[in-house]
């Protein structure tokens, strides 16, 4: 065997070698799929024990005092990120929206001096509806019913 045949059938090899590694980097992997909780996790977690839990009226994000005291709530629900602030036109009502901005993913913040959700990744604003105002965003952000139940607040999400 001459170096010429010796180099074909080393890049033969390396090419050979290297292609189980190819395939499985170009494979898409399989989704991970969340265990489902037991049924009696979630009736615990509703009565107040854990702090947050699922029931009739949503899922609780907070205290009321928490709401008051900071302007606003961050919370994750069982369907996603929420942001819930006072109505600004309704003392007694609340605004929940997805936090997430429809453009890029980032999470809009509250701007309580212009009531408007506001996106610092492209600047794009939302009116307390939920709908967009201006910005490089396609769409609104999705609103969720909010209610305050003794001094919990709930969100339908």
């Amino acid at each position: 065997m001459n170096r010429r045949e010796f180099a074909s059938w080393l890049g033969l090899g390396l090419v050979a070698a290297s292609l189980p590694a190819a395939l499985a980097a170009c494979t898409p992997e399989p989704e991970a799929v969340a265990p489902e909780e037991p049924d009696d996790l979630n009736d615990e977690a509703s009565n107040g024990e854990t702090g947050e839990g699922t029931g009739e009226s949503g899922t609780a994000v907070g205290t009321v005092a928490d709401l008051d005291a900071s302007g606003q709530l961050m919370a994750q629900t069982p369907s996603g990120p929420v942001l819930v602030i006072r109505d600004p036109d309704n003392d007694s009502g609340l605004l929940a929206v997805d936090p997430t901005c429809p453009h890029a993913g980032c999470e809009v913040d509250w701007q309580d001096g212009d009531q408007t959700f506001v996106c610092p990744c492209h600047q794009s604003i939302f009116a307390t509806d939920g709908s967009r105002t201006s910005g490089p965003a396609n769409s609104g952000l999705t609103v969720y019913e909010a209610t305050i139940e003794g001094d919990e607040v709930f969100v339908q999400a």
